[in-house]
């Protein structure tokens, strides 16, 4: 066996595996926080691909947010609008929050993979609670950090379900 033989059986098995599907859900390295851990990174899966249905981007909103105040700004313009309501929301895998309170999930991320998805509730700007009430990508409670909202207002699907989302804080 001469030395170019391993080298052209590295090149076939690369050629070999490149051709695999991908899985559904990818564990990355993605970012580094102020302390040296550096944290994984799961992206979900649209499960219902035919849900993704064209919308009107320019209908479809983005959040900010400034001493727990939240805004909406509409794709493409300046216009800037208070929540109040509950809306679906996905953070896409570039990271951004697009909302909207008819279009379904799929349909704000386009179909594609998202770090996260789920329902937010806001009163006149303020977050009331938010949840990983998604059916076309069912996202764990696990991976919901990934959101990147206030984990002291999540809740999970079926303790929206029974309520307790709805009980005060003390």
């Amino acid at each position: 066996m001469n030395a170019s033989q391993p080298k052209a059986l590295d090149n076939r098995i690369r050629q070999a595996s490149a051709t695999l599907p991908r899985p559904a859900i990818q564990r990355t390295v993605a970012r580094q926080f102020k302390s040296s851990v550096v944290q994984a990174t799961k992206f979900y899966p649209n499960l219902h691909p035919g849900a993704a249905v064209p919308v009107d981007r320019s209908n479809i909103f983005t959040l900010d947010s400034f001493a727990d105040q939240y805004r909406l700004h509409r794709v493409g313009t300046h216009s800037v609008n208070v929540p109040n309501m509950k809306y679906n929301f996905v953070r896409t895998r570039e990271g951004e929050m697009l909302l909207h309170n008819r279009y379904r999930h799929p349909s704000l991320a386009d179909g594609r993979q998202v770090l996260y998805a789920g329902e937010v509730f806001f009163n006149n700007g303020n977050l009331q609670w938010w949840s990983n009430g998604s059916g076309h990508y069912q996202p764990d409670a696990d991976g919901a950090e990934q959101a990147d909202l206030p984990m002291d207002y999540f809740y999970n699907y079926q303790q929206i379900i029974k309520g307790e989302h709805m009980r005060k804080r003390s």
